[in-house]
C-alpha cells in the first residue's frame, strides 16, 4: 500500500474509532458489541481501491457466495431472454429492485432471503446507492485460508456478511457510520433467520440449470473447446494462402458466412451457459471474443471457391504494377482489361517475369471461373517493356 493510501486508511480508522490488531493491515470498528473488520483493497500501483467491511456470521447459510446488488437493465434483459436465472421470492419490493448472484442451489439462495427482515435490511442497505453490493460470503476451507493468508483477511475461515465502499466515498464518514449500522442490522437478521420466516422458499425465474460446481466447470470446458476450435480454424485460414478473386461478391458472401458461423456459435454458448444469474454477462464476453471469426468468412469462401474449382484455365490480358504498402508487404496491383474499373492485389509468388517500379507492365493473366462463379487469378506472366 502506498503512503497516501495508508494515510487515508489510517484517517478512516481514526474517524470510525477503530482499533488496529497485529501487524496485518486492517482495523476493527464496533457497532454496539458487534465487531466489524475493515479490510483495504489496493490496486497494482498500491493505490487504495476500496475498503471492505466484514462481520462474522456464527452460522452457515450457503456453500457459495451470494451477492446482492441493484438490478440493472442487462439483468432484466437476461431474464427476458431466459438466459439468466434468478431466485424470486414473491416480494414485489425486493424482486424487481435487487438482483441476486450465486452459484449456490436455488433452495439455499431462497432460504437465505426467505425472511422479510433480511430482504428489508438488504433493501435498506442498497437503497441510497452508497453501498454497491452486499455479499454473504461462505467459509473458505483451511487449505485455501493458508494459500490466501497473505491477503490479510482474518475472517476467511468463517461465514461473513460483507459490504465494500469505494475509495472515492471514504471521506463521507457519516454515511459510512450509517452503512455500518445497517450492516449490523443485516447481520442480526441473518443470525435470526429461520425456515419458518418465509414459508415456501420461492421459485427461480429462468430455465433450470444444475447448480453443482462440476456441472458449471463442464460447461466452461465445452464452451472453451468450441471457442478454441473456432479460433484454431481462424488461424489456419489467416495463415493460409487466399487466392486473389475478382469482384466484391465473394467478400460479401464471406462476411455473411462469418456472421452465420458466429451466430451459431453464440446459440451453442448460450445454451451451455444459460441457467445462472450471470449467464448473460458470460455469453456477452464470449460473443466479443468469438466475433473474430467474422473476418475469416471471406477468406474461407475464396479458398473453397478456388480449391474446389475444376474449370479450365483462361488466358487474358491486363496491366501489372508494384503497389507500395506502408503497413505490410508490397503487392502487385493487377488491372484486368476485361473488367473495366476493377483491380485486385496479387502476391509476388504468383508473378512470373521481370517486374520493376517503372509503371505498369503488360501481363498475361491466367484465371479460372471458380466453383461458385467467382473468377480468381491462378498466376500472371509479366511481359517486359519494349
Amino acid at each position: 500500500m502506498s503512503a497516501p493510501s495508508r494515510s487515508a486508511f489510517e484517517k478512516l480508522q481514526t474517524a470510525l474509532g477503530g482499533t488496529a490488531r497485529g501487524n496485518v493491515t486492517h482495523f476493527i470498528a464496533r457497532v454496539g458489541d458487534l465487531e466489524i473488520c475493515a479490510l483495504p483493497r489496493v490496486g497494482s500501483k498500491g493505490e487504495l481501491v476500496e475498503v471492505g467491511f466484514v462481520v462474522k456470521l456464527d452460522r452457515s447459510l450457503s456453500d457459495a457466495p451470494i451477492v446482492f446488488r441493484r438490478e440493472a437493465r442487462l439483468d432484466r434483459l437476461g431474464k427476458i431472454l431466459r438466459i439468466n436465472r434468478e431466485v424470486q421470492t414473491g416480494d414485489h419490493a425486493f424482486d424487481p429492485t435487487i438482483y441476486v448472484e450465486s452459484d449456490a442451489s436455488d433452495n439455499t439462495v431462497a432460504h437465505a432471503i426467505s425472511s422479510g427482515a433480511v430482504r428489508g435490511r438488504i433493501l435498506e442497505m442498497l437503497e441510497d446507492r452508497f453501498v454497491d453490493s452486499v455479499t454473504l460470503q461462505n467459509a473458505v476451507d483451511a487449505r485455501t485460508v493458508d494459500r490466501l493468508g497473505f491477503l490479510g483477511d482474518p475472517l476467511l475461515a468463517h461465514e461473513t456478511v460483507r459490504i465494500s465502499i469505494p475509495a472515492a466515498r471514504l471521506a463521507d464518514v457519516v454515511a459510512i457510520r450509517a452503512a455500518l449500522v445497517r450492516l449490523a442490522n443485516l447481520h442480526d437478521a441473518f443470525l435470526h433467520l429461520g425456515e419458518e420466516d418465509g414459508g415456501p422458499y420461492g421459485r427461480a425465474r429462468g430455465r433450470v440449470a444444475s447448480p453443482r460446481a462440476r456441472a458449471h466447470r463442464a460447461r466452461w470446458g465445452r464452451a472453451l473447446f468450441v471457442l478454441g476450435s473456432v479460433l484454431a480454424i481462424g488461424v489456419v485460414w489467416i495463415f493460409g494462402e487466399t487466392p486473389p478473386t475478382l469482384g466484391a461478391a465473394a467478400t460479401g458472401v464471406g462476411l455473411g458466412v462469418g456472421v452465420t458461423v458466429w451466430m451459431v456459435a453464440m446459440v451453442v454458448i448460450a445454451r451451455l451457459f444459460r441457467g445462472r444469474s450471470t449467464s448473460l454477462r458470460t455469453v456477452g464476453m464470449f460473443a466479443v471474443l468469438s466475433a473474430i471469426v467474422v473476418p475469416f468468412g471471406p477468406a474461407a469462401v475464396r479458398r473453397i471457391n478456388a480449391r474446389t474449382d475444376s474449370s479450365p484455365v483462361s488466358i487474358r490480358q491486363g496491366l501489372a504494377s508494384i503497389h507500395h504498402n506502408a503497413k505490410g508487404p508490397n503487392t502487385v496491383e493487377l488491372v484486368p482489361s476485361w473488367r473495366p474499373g476493377a483491380s485486385v492485389s496479387i502476391p509476388f509468388d504468383l508473378v512470373r517475369g521481370p517486374l520493376s517500379w517503372d509503371g505498369a507492365h503488360p501481363a498475361a493473366v491466367a484465371t479460372r471461373s471458380g466453383a461458385f462463379g467467382w473468377e480468381w487469378v491462378v498466376s500472371i506472366e509479366v511481359e517486359p517493356h519494349p
